[in-house]
């Protein structure tokens, strides 16, 4: 039997770095949609919280506007209904969907545990508009 030779080529830790670089870029421009996304539903969120912060007195109007709303339904001096066929089109959603609030809440879980980097993001965002609102 003869030894073979084998050539190992020394590389050096310029070539290393640069060889990372090129993965590290390689997935970025993979996963391009993904921090796309990432960023819009971070933003989203940011606006949401910084509004949030700054006219929050608005949204204690609002709901309190909309509390009162109810009660009027409740006690018969106000009719209103919510047409679902309608809103069920406007989302592209089949329309035999029930939009109970059980449904509609299992629909977020549903969509927050498919797009973990999204909801953390959205997250993250209205964390820091609030800190800066």
């Amino acid at each position: 039997m003869t030894e073979q030779d084998v050539v190992v080529e020394s590389v050096g830790w310029w070539d290393t770095i640069k060889v990372h670089i090129q993965n590290a870029w390689m997935k970025i421009q993979e996963s391009q949609n993904l921090l796309l996304s990432i960023a819009v539903y971070g933003g989203i969120g940011f606006i949401v919280g910084y509004f949030l912060k700054k006219y929050a007195h608005f949204l204690i109007f609002s709901i309190l506007f909309l509390v009162g709303l109810v009660l009027m339904h409740q006690f018969e001096y106000l009719t209103f209904t919510i047409n679902w066929v309608k809103i069920q089109d406007s989302l592209c959603m089949p329309a035999g969907v029930d939009m109970t609030s059980v449904s509609i809440a299992n629909c977020f879980f549903q969509w927050t545990k498919s797009h973990v980097a999204e909801a953390v993001s959205v997250v993250v965002g209205f964390l820091i508009g609030l800190r800066f609102g």
